[in-house]
This record gives structure tokens, sequence and C-alpha cells, in this order.
């Protein structure tokens, strides 16, 4: 029976996750990893890899969502490709730094800094206001970008959160359109879980000795969660057109704050 429920929940968590990254832009880790994190202790898997099963679950469950959500991003004309294929080489060097650091950290010091992330996060989303000019943008210099994407991508795969809730509030600081943004931010966060899931799986270590983990991946979330995700992204790109993501933002400031707290305390 509690099995039973437990796959509903990665239903539901995918569901979740899929709509906000078609709508915000996020790879929906900030969704995913305290989610996992509960249902992982339900479970009563090993205490110590619960933090970085949750993250690389997390991590390769998002393949699928920001994939649905790169390719209907694409098809409205929002990712800017030009700017993505200067932010790439970041992400890829990053990303898998990102991904080795996490595995080596403890499990109770990377919730800390995820719960403070997530607080941080809160603050931004809150406070933020949309940009809908549509002036032509200005990036930094190519090093300089890659600086920041390398930093970005890091972070992202060092709590499973894929990156776009980085990298959507990096191109708006570049002038670029929030629609613009979130779906350059989508295609972004494609390359960043890809690579983050691949160095989870060469380098973790296994987890919950059990058949249903790879290395620290569990297979039933990553499967459940990823095709949820896959099926209601697009969902969550064509809300971008019909409802203002400046509202979401508040509402999901707040459910984040709450979240990053019971992380810390």
């Amino acid at each position: 029976m509690i099995i039973a429920i437990v796959y509903i929940g990665y239903l539901i968590i995918g569901s979740v996750a899929g709509i906000l990254g078609g709508l915000l832009g996020i790879g929906g880790g900030v969704v995913t990893v305290p989610c996992l994190l509960y249902m992982f202790h339900l479970l009563n898997f090993p205490q110590p890899y619960i933090m970085h099963m949750a993250v690389a679950t997390s991590l390769s469950a998002m393949i699928f969502n920001t994939a649905a959500a790169t390719w209907a991003h694409h098809q409205r004309g929002n990712i800017l490709w030009g700017v993505f294929k200067k932010m790439v080489p970041g992400f890829i060097i990053g990303s898998i730094v990102g991904a080795i650091i996490a595995i080596w950290l403890s499990g109770v010091f990377l919730e800390i800094i995820f719960g403070v992330f997530l607080c941080s996060l809160a603050f931004f989303f809150y406070r933020k206001k949309a940009v809908h000019h549509i002036g032509a943008h200005k990036l930094p210099s190519s090093r300089v970008l890659s600086f920041y994407c390398c930093c970005i991508g890091a972070f992202s795969n060092l709590l499973g959160i894929g990156g776009g809730s980085l990298v959507v509030p990096l191109l708006t600081t570049f002038k670029i359109t929030d629609r613009k943004a979130i779906g350059t931010s989508a295609a972004s966060t494609l390359v960043t879980t890809i690579l983050g899931t691949l160095t989870y799986l060469m380098i973790g270590r296994t987890g919950a000795h059990n058949l249903e983990t790879v290395r620290l991946i569990n297979l039933p979330a990553f499967f459940i969660i990823g095709i949820a995700a896959f099926f209601c992204a697009p969902f969550g790109v064509r809300l971008t057109h019909e409802i203002s993501p400046d509202r979401v933002r508040k509402i999901f400031a707040i459910v984040l704050a709450l979240t990053g707290l019971s992380l810390i305390f």
C-alpha cells in the first residue's frame, strides 16, 4: 500500500515540476529534490545517501521535462540559439565539476545549502519584475559569460536543480525579455541535466542497496517523475502566453521559503 502511495506521489511531483518548468523556465529540481527527500525517508533508504539520491534522481528525471519544454519553446520561437551556443562551454565544465563536488559532500551539509538556496531564490522570485521591453539585449564578453555559466552549472548540479532558476535571472539582467529568457533557460537546463546525470552515473556511489537503484538514481522515481513532467511541460509553456508568470512567482516564492526553512531547521 505504501508503495502505491509513493508512486502516486512521484506522479504528482512530476506533473507539478513539468508545469513549473515550462511556465517559469526552471528545471523543476527546486520542487523534486525536497519532495524526493521526504519520499526516500518514507521508504527508509540509508540516511547518509538520501540527499545525494534526491539530487541525482532529480537531475535525471528533469531530462524529460526540459527536453519537452525546449522543443515547445523552440516551436514558439522563444529560444535565442545564438545566446545558448555562447553559454554551453561554461555549462559543460560547471555541470561536471558540480556533480563531482556533490558526491563527496555530506548529505546534511547539502540539505543546509539547499535550504539556504531556496530561501534566497524565494526572495528573488517574490521581488522580481517581468521584463517586457523589446530592445536589443547586450551580453558581456564571452569570457565573463562563460564564467557565469560555469558557476551556474556547478551550483545547479551540486544541488540537483538543473539551473533554470539561475539562468532566467542572469538573462533578464542582460535585458532579455521574460519569454526569451525562459525559453533559452529551458535549453540550457537540458544541457546541465544530461551532463550532471552522466557524471552521477559514472562516479556516483551506490546509495540504497537494492534493484531499484542504479548508482544514486532511483529508477521508479526517475521514470514516473520524468514521464509525468514530460507530458506536463508543454502545458506550462502554453501558460506563459495565457497567464502572468509574475503572479505564479509570488505564490511559488512563499512555498520555496517555507520549504527552505524546513530544510535548514
